[in-house]
């Protein structure tokens, strides 16, 4: 039984570091040219609709599907209009980065659902709607011809319509009034969420602006060696930027050296190599960033040493507005003054991230007083060990007889007055 509770706590611990990719689907099962809906919640570097297929079990390539995905807040939606045919299929996330326990990894998420042969089936596309403006949405039944109604939340409009097997029809919809940026259309079982984006004015002037992580390298090179490390470049701003150019003072490769396009919310690896030095010193430098006129930089400073173990250093006194690498989104804590972490702890842009429990730091000194209880318990030892040793010593017959002497002159020296009633005592 112990061994059951030790393997539960042990999956529960490691369970925040396993799920740091989740993909939720409406269901498990679907019937063929049924619309999957899926949540799918992740730190990734870049994720694009590319990135997520449709895979038979036991296919070498994905399935050729109608499919599209949009980033609403720190969840992707993701929908996919599936294949006719029955079987053990996957949604699978490859080919993109994504933070692990405050690491880069590219490993495979995937998730398994059924197609099943489950009679009339009502299909939609789009599986979301993002607009500015009043949309339409396309419906098909597949297997027979079926009634349906939809209802767009946002104004009450409810639509009825007769489809017939495998024609294809849309609803329109009008946004005239609407207020609220989320709303939901709900088309028989289907709810499809509709995201409305005002109309900017044209005086209004979208800021472009990028945050690098880290923002300071600083550490120790060994001389003879080179050291390839990562900057992850984001547009944080609030417009797509066209072209970032990057360089350095410094003997170093970058690769990419320029970023073509970059969307909003986009994040962008570079790798940066700092070549072989053969001497000893120090190092500084910057890498420099250029974009829409505006310059930012990452200061660089290494100490060059022979035999030196190479070791990097992230400055972190100056946090960027960016939050995908705080403590948080790590699933730990940071913990306070007079706290400590019961675990080590990882890096994290807001401080030492504990993954553990923050407990209260011990401010009394044990240590001393076990060393006081030590020294006592000595005292105690030592006075004991003397008495029974002084009792163990036996007196010779002249220092008996010398007692007695000295016992009876005392009491001889007594006053007259007193009555002696004691007797002597013996040795």
């Amino acid at each position: 039984m112990k061994k059951e509770f030790a393997l539960l706590g042990f999956i529960l611990f490691l369970l925040p570091c396993v799920l740091s990719v989740e993909i939720n689907l409406v269901k498990e099962s679907y019937s063929g040219w049924e619309t999957l809906q899926a949540d799918i919640t992740g730190n990734f570097i870049s994720l694009e609709k590319e990135n997520v297929l449709i895979y038979e079990n036991g296919s070498a390539h994905p399935e050729a599907v109608l499919s599209g995905l949009i980033k609403r807040g720190d969840v992707y939606k993701y929908y996919a209009v599936l294949p006719e045919r029955e079987g053990n299929f996957s949604l699978r996330i490859e080919g993109v980065q994504y933070i692990k326990s405050g690491k880069l990894v590219d490993d495979v998420v995937l998730k398994d659902f059924t197609i099943v042969n489950s009679g009339i089936v009502l299909s939609v596309n789009p599986g979301f709607v993002i607009t500015n403006d009043d949309f339409s949405v396309r419906v098909v039944s597949y297997n027979g011809n079926q009634d349906i109604s939809a209802t767009f939340d946002a104004t009450g409009q409810t639509e009825s319509l007769h489809l017939v097997d495998s024609v294809e029809d849309k609803i329109k919809f009008s946004v005239e009034g609407v207020f609220d940026s989320e709303s939901n259309l709900q088309i028989g079982e289907y709810n499809i969420p509709v995201y409305l984006i005002k109309k900017q004015e044209e005086n209004i002037i979208n800021e472009s602006y990028i945050e690098i992580v880290p923002l300071d390298l600083k550490g120790s090179l060994g001389a003879g060696e080179e050291y390839t490390f990562e900057i992850m470049i984001e547009n944080s701003g609030e417009t797509n930027i066209s072209l970032i150019v990057l360089s350095s003072d410094l003997d170093v490769l970058i690769e990419p050296k320029e970023i073509e396009f970059i969307e909003v919310g986009e994040k962008k690896i570079v790798n940066v190599t700092i070549v072989k030095v053969g001497e000893e010193g120090e190092v500084f430098g910057e890498i420099i960033a250029e974009f829409d006129g505006k310059i930012l930089s990452i200061p660089i400073s290494f100490e060059i040493e022979e035999g030196k173990e190479v070791v990097v250093k992230v400055k972190n006194e100056t946090v960027p507005k960016n939050n995908d690498l705080y403590c948080e989104d790590l699933g730990g804590v940071v913990c306070l003054d007079n706290n400590e972490c019961d675990e080590d702890t990882i890096p994290a842009l807001d401080g030492p991230c504990c993954l553990g429990k923050c407990v209260e730091e011990s401010t009394f000194n044990w240590w001393i007083i076990g060393l006081l209880i030590l020294v006592l318990v000595a005292g105690i030892i030592f006075v004991y060990y003397r008495k029974i040793k002084k009792k163990q010593i036996k007196k010779s017959s002249n220092e008996i007889l010398n007692d007695k002497s000295e016992m009876f002159k005392r009491r001889m020296a007594a006053d007259k007055s007193q009555v002696v009633n004691k007797r002597l005592e013996r040795f």
